[in-house]
């Protein structure tokens, strides 16, 4: 399943409660993953298969960002952990929740704007990651 077939474009702008322009941009990854990005902060990657944990993992090798400190998150999936990612001069702060979900691993970020911080949109961003997973 594609990455943005989980969530709509209001969708997803109710649950952020952010106002959206453009639809939803969607990639295919190597390793047979699937990428969406919306102009509301929201970014979902989705592997599936045996590998997908392994598949995740590696894109997370290949931007850097393997050995940013992950807390357990209980309560979503058959296991996940957050994680925030500091931007620089070209990308935002983002908080990041990584989830399992039988064959099916999610990398789900949502950009914070303004005085926001990674850990003030985490409610929004679980929300988000729970509306996807019902989906899978």
């Amino acid at each position: 399943m594609p990455a943005c077939a989980l969530l709509s474009d209001s969708e997803i702008g109710k649950m952020t409660g952010r106002r959206s322009y453009t639809k939803a941009e969607g990639v295919q990854l190597r390793d047979g993953g699937s990428s969406c990005t919306w102009d509301t902060g929201v970014n979902i990657n989705l592997f599936s298969g045996p590998k997908s944990a392994a598949q995740h993992e590696a894109m997370l090798k290949a931007f850097k960002q393997e050995k940013t400190p992950r807390q357990p998150v209980a309560g979503i999936g058959d296991s996940a952990y957050a994680t925030a990612w500091m931007g620089n001069k070209y990308q935002g702060n983002h908080a990041v929740l990584v989830v399992r979900k039988g064959a099916h691993t999610m990398g789900i970020s949502l950009q914070a704007e303004g005085a926001e911080t990674p850990q003030s949109v985490q409610p929004n961003l679980m929300t988000v990651a729970k509306a996807a997973l019902a989906k899978l």
